[in-house]
């Protein structure tokens, strides 16, 4: 498995059956393809909230976590105002 570093694209890793999807990140893929971002509970289970982004084809995050959900869209909001 590539390490974070490596900033490698897990399509293969995932096409293989090395890497899933997480299932709350699975279910906000009608969002993102609708609005271009969602935001997602942290894998950690801590009740932050993660941003997820995707233009074209390419789906991202997380890069950094929020307090609410209310923070993560607003800074999708943000990102999305900015590209």
């Amino acid at each position: 498995m590539p390490s974070h570093r490596e900033g490698r694209c897990g399509t293969p890793l995932i096409w293989s059956g090395q890497l899933t999807l997480r299932s709350e990140v699975d279910a906000v893929v009608p969002v993102l393809e609708a609005q271009g971002y969602a935001a997602v509970p942290s894998w950690r289970r801590d009740g932050r909230w993660e941003l997820w982004t995707q233009e074209g084809n390419i789906t991202s995050g997380p890069s950094e976590t929020f307090a609410s959900r209310e923070e993560a869209l607003a800074a999708g909001r943000v990102w999305r105002d900015d590209r």
